[in-house]
């Protein structure tokens, strides 16, 4: 039985990153993949014709810029490069016409005139409302340590906005939505980044703070340089470089517990690996 201070089981990006901490941890760990490429659905291929490469699963990476594994891992320098396209969202209409969401706000209120004036003028506010507040409190947020609940609530009552954002944390999507906008078609513009990538119903109450969050950081999601499986390629390198260690093609058929402890994994076959610190799956 080979022996590992760690062991994760799957190659996806959430392993990828967790593998990288480990190993760069002084960490002896190992990634089991399935299938024989990681990256999950950081997934581009060939599949219309030869050349042409294709996002099949996760294609815009929002909130890249804020991620400290990018820059704790220096991915760049594994050749992860991001373009932030000037156009960011939009749907169809039947009439032939189109909503837009744009990097430069002036042309997504624009777009959004032609179908309500009142609803480019709420856009507006919302956006220049909540962004320096989304920025300065709520993305940082997301890469630390939770604070306890009374301790956010009295940084979020030290402003109008985080005032607000508290309110909006009782509603829905749908009840923030109702309460700003009165389109149909700008609703649906704003809540099809609900379900993905977030996975968010928009009647789910408790969650309207997505509504201000989703306006105001749209404009800043990317597309990787060469297609999203080059992040997973990036993340791969930085993986070895720093001493970590993978096998593929090898299904996962077991976890071994003693005395209520994961101690390992047992792969399709009956071959095992020892684990002697943690068994994970990110």
């Amino acid at each position: 039985m080979q022996n590992y201070d760690a062991i994760i089981i799957g190659g996806g990006h959430n392993g990828l990153i967790l593998g990288n901490y480990l190993v760069k941890a002084g960490l002896k760990t190992l990634i089991v993949e399935r299938r024989l490429e990681v990256g999950g659905g950081l997934s581009t291929e060939e599949i219309t014709i030869p050349g042409f490469l294709h996002n099949l699963h996760s294609y815009f990476h929002d909130t890249i810029n804020v991620m400290p594994p990018f820059v704790d891992l220096d991915l760049e320098e594994f050749n992860a490069r991001y373009y932030r396209p000037p156009v960011q969202a939009g749907i169809a209409l039947k009439s032939g016409h189109a909503i837009t969401m744009h990097t430069d706000l002036d042309k997504t209120c624009a777009s959004i005139a032609r179908v309500s004036k009142h609803d480019a003028e709420a856009y507006r506010e919302m956006t220049e409302n909540y962004e320096s507040f989304m920025e300065a409190a709520v993305m940082p947020a997301l890469y630390t340590r939770p604070h306890p609940p009374s301790n956010q609530l009295a940084i979020l009552e030290n402003s109008p906005e985080g005032l607000d954002f508290v309110r909006m944390g009782r509603l829905s999507p749908n009840d923030v939505l109702d309460e700003y906008f009165e389109n149909e078609h700008v609703k649906a513009l704003i809540l099809h980044q609900l379900p993905i990538p977030r996975g968010i119903v928009p009647d789910y109450h408790g969650l309207g703070t997505v509504i201000p969050l989703a306006v105001s950081q749209v404009e800043h999601s990317q597309i990787c340089l060469g297609g999203s499986h080059v992040l997973a390629h990036a993340l791969w390198r930085s993986f070895f470089s720093n001493g970590g260690m993978a096998i593929g093609f090898s299904h996962v058929s077991k976890i071994v517990v003693e005395n209520g402890e994961a101690k390992g994994v047992e792969i399709l076959g009956g071959e095992k690996y020892q684990a002697n610190k943690l068994v994970a799956s990110a």
